[in-house]
């Protein structure tokens, strides 16, 4: 017991403890112990106080000497917009539809084309085998017949060469134009990437320089799934706007 009141001694400062039982800190219904052993660390009713009061006092001011709530980015740059490459034959720039309605097209001439040279096919093995017969036919009357039909054959023959001719000029202007678009196509695709590439590192450039100008009250902005660069730049240049309202930390 000497030794427990020695160590009891020592533990507060000096100063001699009245004893105690071991119902310390039991009392009665409707009765309190007559002190209360809080720990170190416990918050207080007065640390709840004084955080609320630091709340209070605004952190800054605007240009306009407004209170605000946070300081304004050091860095803000603009967005870049997209300006898609026109095609000249078009006067816009090419999309998928312009593809398939020049496949249509490409389909359907190729598809004369490849009767038309059918065809003519067909009327020169004619025109041959008339002048095979014209060669060892003997009788006038029947020469004469054979002539009037060789001068049909060659009448078509001229027909034809001149509808493959047409054909054969339009499949390669479609397949021209169908090169110009594809590569209209990708040049967009490309440099609409360019610009979005650096819409991004632009806007994340100003959101770091906000919250590296507000780490001390610990701001964090990061960009919604579905919201865009420019939504989020919006959201990041109001931040600083933004009017201290004290009505935030007041007890309610």
């Amino acid at each position: 017991m000497a030794e427990l009141a020695d160590i009891s001694y020592r533990a507060f400062n000096g100063e001699r403890q009245p004893p105690r039982g071991f119902a310390e800190g039991i009392v009665s219904l409707g009765q309190i112990p007559l002190e209360e052993n809080r720990p170190v660390d416990a918050i207080t009713k007065e640390m709840i106080q004084e955080y609320q009061e630091e709340q209070l006092r605004p952190k800054y001011k605007d240009v306009f000497g407004n209170d605000v709530s946070h300081l304004p980015m050091t860095e803000d740059y603009n967005l870049e917009t997209f300006v898609p490459i026109v095609l000249n034959f078009l006067g816009r720039p090419a999309t998928e539809r312009d593809k398939q309605e020049i496949q249509q097209r490409l389909d359907l001439v190729g598809g004369d084309l490849a009767n038309a040279r059918a065809e003519l096919d067909e009327l020169f093995q004619d025109q041959n085998s008339i002048r095979q017969i014209l060669r060892t036919e003997p009788g006038w009357v029947n020469r004469a017949t054979y002539y009037l039909q060789l001068k049909e054959v060659e009448g078509a023959i001229k027909q034809y060469e001149k509808t493959v001719k047409v054909a054969t000029k339009e499949v390669e202007k479609l397949n021209r134009e169908m090169e110009l678009i594809d590569k209209n196509i990708e040049e967009n695709l490309v440099k609409a990437s360019q610009v979005k590439t650096i819409n991004r590192e632009r806007v994340k450039a100003v959101a770091s320089s906000l919250m590296l100008a507000n780490r001390e009250n610990g701001l964090r902005v990061e960009q919604g799934l579905d919201e865009t660069d420019a939504q989020y730049l919006r959201r990041l240049r109001q931040i600083p706007n933004e009017r201290f309202d004290t009505n935030l930390y007041q007890d309610k």
